[in-house]
This record gives C-alpha cells, structure tokens and sequence, in this order.
C-alpha cells in the first residue's frame, strides 16, 4: 500500500525545471554567461565566475570559510557545511558546497533559491535561465509637445517656470546672560 501511494505521489509531483547549461547573469547593462558544470549528477556553478558576472567577489577565509560580497548583502558558506549564513540568519542548503581543484563550486539552489531570496535585488527566471538585478530606472522628464508657431504665442512656448525656493529656517536667537549687573536707581 506504502510503495503504491509513493508511486502515486511521483506520478503527480510537478517535474523539477531543466538545468540550463549555462546562467545567464543580467547586471544592469552587462551580459554574462556562467557555465553550470555537472559533476557526480549534481549541478554546480563556480563562485568566482559567478561572483564576477555579479560586480561581487569571493573572499576565502582560514578554515574553509569563504564570504561572497555581492553589492547589498554577504553570504557565508563552509566548505562542505549545507548551509549559508547571512548576518545572524542562517539559510538551509540542499547541498553543501564544495572545493574541487581549488575552487569553490555552489549547489545550483544556491543560485536560483538562496541569491534571489537573501542576495538583496536579484530574481532568477526558470525557464530562461536568468539570473537578474532588479533595477530602478529614473524616469526621464519627456519633451515637450512641438508646436507650431502660429497657434502658441512665443512667450508661452518659451516662457519657463522659475523655482522659488524658502531659506531654511534659522533657530531662534537666544541672548546670553552676562556677567555684569546692571543697576538703575531712581534720581
């Protein structure tokens, strides 16, 4: 009965989304591919050439302790230790990361789960393969309309809008005592 409803269960889980080969990492205008290796069935991405495509760095500490700084946050991971701590949070990985030939390689979830939670500003788009920075873009103040000169007078079409601006407000005077005293007498 147990191996049935199991069965059932796997036949009705959603699949899990493909592996790209490959992350795309969107930074405000830079493009850059991050190559996912596979190795042992489990995939991984490289944490310099990530943090590089991301404007952050890897900082490797003693005892296999290395710090990924990424523009808004820094995560710690332990080489071999399925978990990351940011702050005094500490996030719960599937997979520990790993050292192989002298470089450190996060489990895939770290890039499409724990950045875009905790990285401060990034998403990742599952079908696409995307890892992206959510940026704000200032709005432009448009042009004005073109108008002809026969239906707007050139004092209007010209004229501009001076910015009157109040002086910041200065605190009260205040008058000191002094040390002398001073006496009036009636004469």
């Amino acid at each position: 009965m147990i191996p049935l409803l199991f069965a059932l269960q796997l036949a009705t889980a959603p699949p899990s989304p493909p592996i790209p080969t490959f992350i795309v990492v969107h930074d405000g205008t830079a493009i850059t591919s991050v190559p996912v290796t596979i190795d042992g069935g489990e995939a991984s991405v490289r944490a310099d050439a990530l943090m590089k495509a991301m404007h952050g760095m890897v900082i490797t500490g003693t005892n296999l302790h290395y710090t990924l700084v990424l523009p808004r946050a820094r995560l710690d991971l332990i080489d071999g230790i399925p978990f990351a701590k940011r702050d005094s949070l500490t996030i719960p990985l599937g997979r520990a990361p790993q050292v192989r030939g002298g470089q450190l390689y996060l489990p895939f979830q770290f890039v499409s789960d724990v950045i875009p939670r905790y990285g401060g500003g990034y998403y990742y788009d599952v079908p696409h393969g995307v890892l992206g920075a959510f940026t704000t873009q200032v709005a432009e103040r448009p042009a004005p309309p073109v108008r002809s000169a026969s239906s707007t007078p050139t004092s209007v079409a010209t004229a501009e809008v001076p910015v009157v601006r109040k002086p910041a407000a200065r605190p009260p005077v205040v008058a000191k005592p002094s040390a002398r005293k001073v006496v009036v007498t009636d004469a």
